[in-house]
């Protein structure tokens, strides 16, 4: 057996991210496979990462994550209301720096907060930028 590839390294590149993609499943079976494939496909692993209320933070998150969601309210399918979760300026800030290579980023939760917008655009550059209030609207315009 040859330890050299058998397609051109641009195809395969092609079917192990499409492999990927369409089957996340796969993908810890996948890394395994060459180190040119970890590469390619490691990446793919972590394009969403969720905190909750523990919160760790290295390089790795600035390399890696690139879609960002951060909600103040945990939707419970076994209850019909939602819990409200807030998170303190300190812990987005320190999400915020550690993600610095978010391309999207979605923020459902208070966009009223004074420095919500300065901690983004201090700390990350998102190509698209969700921001949902949960703030109840007024009736004065």
């Amino acid at each position: 057996m040859s330890n050299s590839p058998c397609f051109p390294p641009e195809l395969e590149r092609y079917i192990f991210e499409t492999a990927a993609l369409f089957y996340p499943h796969t993908i810890p079976r996948l890394l395994p496979v060459a180190r040119r494939v970890l590469i390619w496909i490691e990446p793919l692993l972590y394009r969403r990462v969720y905190f909750d209320e523990w919160l760790q933070t290295t390089d790795f998150f600035a390399t890696t994550t690139r879609y960002l969601c951060i909600a103040s309210l945990e939707l419970n399918v076994f209850f019909s209301r939602p819990e409200k979760r807030e998170w303190s300026d300190d812990n987005l800030q320190t999400v915020f720096r550690a993600c610095s290579g978010v391309d999207n980023l979605f923020f459902f939760g208070d966009i009223e907060k004074p420095k919500l917008l300065e901690m983004v655009t201090e700390t990350m550059r998102p190509r698209r930028i969700v921001l949902i209030s949960t703030l109840p609207v007024s009736n004065q315009i």
